[in-house]
């Protein structure tokens, strides 16, 4: 006998079997409605998650251990974002625990810490941890130490899937999301760029760049891309938030003390720096022969990345070196006349 529609789904009717909890809105609206919480800053949004992104050598690491130890100690991030305390763990698999243990002395001697003060800075090194296998270990982990950031250096050598496969990630995604969600902690997993070597690729915004599938930037909340030179000591951070105002991008730098090897990680005012000299030139040169012209125009056409451009454009319209034309940009009489 042929079973009737409501025969087929009568066994769902019963509330107690649903493995989902509906609520309505207007349950929702009864709570205070919720206001952006920093665990850094401006810098990264608490209980949030989210990816630090960059190609190799350009200081992924670095940032990551600069919020590690900023969060652990309750001093500033990079010597001005404030954060809120508490312990941390870095899940290292990428580098060795010599490689680590050099990085850790040479920033705790540049910030003055003792090693006694960083008894809540935890870390897993080279123990072959894989998501989602250790997923409920590390939640039960992470919730009995009360840690409220957790980066997973890097995010390739915690499984052995295709990430260009969304099918195949998609479960990977899903057990960092409930670490992030059960533990109520932030979680940074740090990621390499795509390789592609075309001219198109370079020039998107470092977010566009990310390797392995799309899913990835439907995942985050929070993403930092950092961009530079592999080996030198200054880098562009650029920032994409989920719930709240994305800030411009800085610029840090590594200062390294030549006799006690400390290290420390500062933001670099970027009028100082030699990038900004190139690219504002670059600007500069490129409008004067093509003027007027729009902004976008003139960030495209100029050297260097567009975002990075615009940024420098930016900078040089409030310093009066780029005037309105309409609704496009020129450099003032006086500057084509060399009066300025």
């Amino acid at each position: 006998m042929k079973r009737s529609i409501d025969d087929e789904f009568s066994e769902y009717v019963a509330p107690h079997i649903w493995n989902f909890k509906p609520e309505s809105v207007s349950d929702l609206m009864l709570r205070p409605e919720p206001v952006i919480e920093w665990l850094i800053e401006s810098l990264w949004v608490d209980k949030s998650r989210g990816l630090i992104a960059g190609n190799p050598g350009v200081g992924k690491t670095w940032m990551a251990l600069e919020m590690l130890f900023s969060v652990a100690s309750g001093t500033p991030c990079l010597g001005r974002f404030a954060v809120k305390q508490g312990a941390v763990l870095l899940v290292e698999e990428e580098s060795s625990v010599m490689n680590l243990a050099r990085r850790v002395h040479c920033m705790a001697r540049g910030r003055g810490i003792l090693g006694n003060e960083l008894s809540n800075f935890y870390h897993l090194t080279r123990q072959f941890i894989k998501i989602p296998k250790h997923e409920r270990e590390l939640i039960g982990f992470i919730k009995a130490h009360e840690i409220k950031l957790v980066v997973f250096d890097s995010l390739r050598r915690f499984h052995g899937v295709d990430e260009n496969s969304s099918d195949k990630m998609q479960p990977i995604l899903d057990s960092f999301a409930r670490i992030n969600i059960e533990a109520e902690t932030s979680v940074v997993l740090i990621h390499h760029l795509s390789k592609q070597k075309d001219e198109k690729n370079v020039k998107k915004p470092v977010f566009e760049r990310m390797r392995g599938t799309s899913d990835l930037w439907a995942w985050r909340d929070c993403i930092i891309g950092i961009e530079g030179v592999p080996d030198e000591t200054t880098a562009s951070c650029s920032f994409q938030f989920r719930d709240a105002e994305s800030p411009k991008p800085i610029l840090i730098k590594r200062d390294i003390d030549a006799v006690s090897g400390a290290v420390a990680l500062n933001v670099q005012n970027i009028e100082d720096s030699e990038e900004f000299t190139e690219r504002s030139s670059a600007i500069l040169d490129y409008l004067k022969e093509h003027q007027p012209a729009s902004k976008d125009t003139v960030c495209a056409g100029s050297k260097g990345r567009k975002q990075i451009n615009a940024r420098v454009f930016d900078m040089l319209v409030e310093k009066g070196l780029i005037v309105k034309h309409g609704f496009k940009w020129e450099l003032p009489e006086s500057s084509i006349n060399g009066t300025q």
